[in-house]
């Protein structure tokens, strides 16, 4: 029997003066980092285009749904890859699953290694 994959909900909270092809372009970036780790997908969840005369992104250009393991390895790697892309960007991540929610904004190394902890051993059910 195999174990239900874990599902990471992935939000971008970026400054508001940012453009839609700036959002788009750090939503790039972000995936692509994800994508060097051993996640099985990295998914942009948005549906379709935005109608015609709306302001800003489609709903969900500005969000990932990462599909891992429930591995503390697998998940420490997923979540280090995040706090080091928001460590050099305005604005922050949230991270939702199971009912949990996690937001990473500019975190020092220190804050990033707690975080990565702290987040593993609550999703994944592992002791840091």
């Amino acid at each position: 029997m195999s174990e239900t994959p874990l599902v990471l909900s992935v939000h971008l909270n970026l400054p508001d003066d940012c453009t839609p092809e700036e959002k788009e372009e750090a939503l790039s970036q972000l995936r692509q980092e994800l994508l060097e780790t051993d996640a099985q997908s990295v998914e942009n969840p948005a549906s379709g285009s935005a109608p015609p005369g709306a302001k800003g992104l489609p709903p969900g250009i500005d969000a990932l749904l990462v599909t891992l393991s429930h591995s503390g390895a697998v998940l420490g790697s997923v979540l280090g890859a995040i706090t080091s892309w928001t460590a050099s960007r305005s604005g922050s991540v949230t991270i939702k699953c199971d009912g949990n929610e996690f937001t990473f904004a500019h975190p020092t190394a220190e804050e990033q290694s707690q975080l990565v902890k702290a987040c593993v051993a609550k999703l994944a059910g592992k002791k840091g």
